[in-house]
């Protein structure tokens, strides 16, 4: 994946020992069927995304109490009955990404009424209406969407290392390269490797990673064709760079 081999590399490292085996979907599915762990999944993998969103919405960190309470009101509107959850569709344009920006950016509009009426004086309106047309969040929302999915990318390829020499030594190549920023040389020295054995090596891990990449997309938006995936990839990956 040479082409955007940048941006990943800024998230690469960050990836190892997250393990995970449930797609978008099925997630979905058993958090909305009230599903215990399905949930507590959910909310573990979005929840990064939704602060983030938040916290670049309202200018404050992403550790913020008022940036947790929004994220908890979002998966409140998704797990309640009858709620958010029930009512998607796996065919709607933009896929579960488009769905979860919907709501994350209706409940913060409710917060941002209700200190609207709680605090006085013009000055406040204007930030907080400004804060709302601010498109910095909307690119925090996408920086953390692709940081996720390079997340999942990884997970899919570290389980299907598991039990295989040479999926295992590819896997660690894009590690050494993309984790911790490793030239091919000093690649080939961490493995006891020549540098003409890591360049093939890298390159059929990059192929693979890519792979593995349109594939978590692909559960992301399953009516999607090639090229779309292939256009969404791109679109996605760009935002790391952002």
């Amino acid at each position: 994946m040479d082409h955007c081999a940048s941006a990943v590399a800024v998230e690469f490292g960050r990836m190892a020992g997250r393990a995970g085996e449930t797609t978008c979907w099925t997630l979905v599915l058993g958090a909305a069927g009230g599903d215990r762990e399905d949930r507590d999944a959910f909310v573990r993998r979005y929840e990064p995304v939704l602060s983030a969103y938040l916290a670049a919405r309202w200018k404050t960190s992403s550790e913020g109490e008022e940036v947790k309470e929004g994220a908890q009101e979002v998966f409140l509107q998704c797990f309640r009955v009858g709620g958010a959850l029930e009512r998607l569709d796996d065919s709607r344009p933009g896929g579960f990404r488009a769905f979860l920006y919907g709501i994350a950016r209706n409940v913060a509009s409710e917060v941002e009424k209700k200190r609207k009426r709680h605090r006085a004086g013009e000055i406040v309106e204007e930030v907080l209406e400004s804060e709302s047309r601010d498109e910095s969040p909307a690119r925090a929302f996408d920086a953390a969407w692709a940081r996720m999915l390079t997340h999942e990318a990884r997970e899919l390829l570290e389980r299907r290392a598991e039990g295989s020499v040479a999926a295992g030594r590819r896997l660690r190549a894009l590690d050494l390269c993309y984790g911790r920023g490793l030239p091919s040389r000093d690649i080939a020295t961490e493995m006891g490797l020549t540098p003409e054995q890591v360049y093939p090596l890298l390159s059929s891990a990059r192929k693979e990673f890519r792979g593995a990449f349109l594939e978590v997309l692909a559960t992301y938006y399953p009516a999607a064709s090639k090229q779309d995936l292939e256009g969404q990839a791109a679109e996605t990956l760009a935002a790391l760079g952002n």
